[in-house]
């Protein structure tokens, strides 16, 4: 991870990894400022290649379409995530207050489970991990793991209306050769922390 913003609403994470010297990717995106972040790319001469979603959640879905106004990117996600981000409902973005309601509009390019995708210079695993959502997945690439609300220091929250507690233990069940390795956890809020910390 080469930068973290912590957006305002719900204080979810987005992630930017540069891939090369000359492009970055971005985990997960918020509600924050698109026009300072197009200001920071040129500044440091990079361009957007790819965004990543790690689930349906407006939190972390909910600026892709100001982005997509600026930028021509890839939208890569599960096949559910995919779907979902397209349904107000399912993206949660129609029940809360302090965001408008919204639907991602951009084509997404699916993700299947235990696939890879080189892009630049690295190589993203993807774990498809439903239980806190039905799209969820985990990212790996070197020796980092972008874990969404999957894997968070605190509790991961269960209780919405397409969460899934089975799901969610056969998730964690499937993490865990990863998890029992040397690796930092990147979660969709809070601090990046040690795997061994989960153990």
């Amino acid at each position: 991870m080469d930068y973290q913003i912590t957006n305002d609403h719900r204080k979810s994470n987005t992630y930017i990894l540069k891939i090369n010297e000359s492009e970055v990717v971005i985990i997960d995106i918020g509600d924050f400022d698109t026009n300072s972040f197009a200001q920071w790319l040129t500044h440091k001469n990079l361009k957007l290649r790819a965004v990543f979603l790690t689930h349906e959640h407006s939190d972390h879905c909910e600026g892709v379409n100001r982005l997509s106004e600026i930028y021509e990117f890839d939208l890569y996600c599960s096949e559910i995530c995919a779907t979902n981000i397209k349904d107000p409902k399912q993206n949660f973005s129609k029940y809360l207050e302090g965001i408008e309601t919204f639907s991602v509009n951009k084509r997404c390019s699916i993700l299947q489970d235990k696939s890879s995708i080189i892009l630049g210079n690295s190589v993203f695993h993807v774990i498809e991990t439903p239980g806190h959502s039905p799209g969820s997945i985990c990212i790996i690439t070197g020796n980092s793991i972008y874990t969404g609300d999957t894997i968070m220091k605190t509790k991961t929250p269960l209780g919405f209306p397409h969460s899934d507690k089975v799901e969610y233990k056969r998730s964690l069940l499937k993490l865990d050769e990863y998890l029992q390795n040397e690796i930092t956890i990147y979660p969709g809020h809070g601090n990046p922390f040690p795997s061994i910390e989960k153990y």
